[in-house]
């Protein structure tokens, strides 16, 4: 066990892995580090984590999973990004296969410390079924990075995305995903407990929602209901397979 006071004082450096991950594809691959590091794992997906969690600790060693969201870093991750304090980061970011934006590069710009290792890491898109990421043994490239302590900052190229993809990334999702509750809601309230944003309350939605359809996913009694636009809708029928990249 680590000795709190010390590590607020410097004398210990921890090491982690954090993860933000409404659906789970992210909280798998860093399930994978942690497991593999033995290093702890912090979930920050939903709010009151998010609040909870100590953002005083200076961590040397740090890896960071997150999804894309319209070819962008959500809001919750770069909150967290910026706030976290760590000497090296590794910044695995997860998409859906339909475009991965600039995210990395994006990241960069947000932390504290240098980055050794990056990757961008093809798994199910929220809102299509189109398959789960299955090689991380491919990830181990940057584990024993990690392992071998190397502190060197890497070259992030700075990607290329839709010109469209910073127009109000979060108005935009809001647009494509329509979401009310209906009538096996029994207001138990659970949706609020998961939200990311605090956006739910009794299953009534506020204009904070990501549209990550956690609440509708994990609702106990299918008490929600989703509609996806028309140029969703199209948008979802490109069948892509972009490959794992790592830096």
């Amino acid at each position: 066990m680590y000795d709190h006071e010390k590590l607020l004082k410097g004398k210990l450096r921890m090491n982690a892995v954090i993860c933000f991950s409404p659906t789970n594809q992210s909280l798998q691959v860093a399930s994978y580090f942690s497991n593999i590091l033995s290093w702890k794992l912090y979930n920050l997906t939903s709010f009151h984590a998010q609040t909870q969690f100590d953002y005083t600790v200076d961590f040397q060693y740090l890896v960071v999973c997150f999804p894309v969201y319209s070819q962008n870093i959500p809001l919750n991750v770069e909150n967290i990004l910026k706030k976290i304090k760590a000497e090296y980061f590794v910044i695995l970011a997860t998409y859906g296969k339909m475009g991965k934006g600039n995210v990395i590069y994006e990241a960069k710009n947000l932390i504290s410390g240098k980055i050794i290792g990056g990757a961008y890491i093809p798994s199910r898109h929220s809102y299509k079924d189109n398959g789960e990421f299955l090689k991380f043994s491919k990830l181990n490239e940057l584990i024993n990075r990690i392992d071998k302590k190397e502190t060197n900052q890497i070259i992030i190229p700075k990607e290329s995305k839709n010109i469209f993809a910073n127009f109000f990334p979060h108005i935009r999702s809001q647009l494509g995903v329509k979401m009310k509750k209906n009538k096996n809601c029994d207001e138990c309230n659970y949706c609020n407990i998961i939200c990311p944003s605090n956006a739910i309350h009794y299953g009534q939605i506020t204009k904070k929602c990501l549209r990550c359809l956690k609440c509708y996913y994990e609702c106990p009694n299918k008490g929600l209901s989703i509609k996806y636009s028309i140029f969703l809708r199209l948008y979802l029928r490109k069948d892509k397979q972009e490959d794992l990249i790592i830096y």
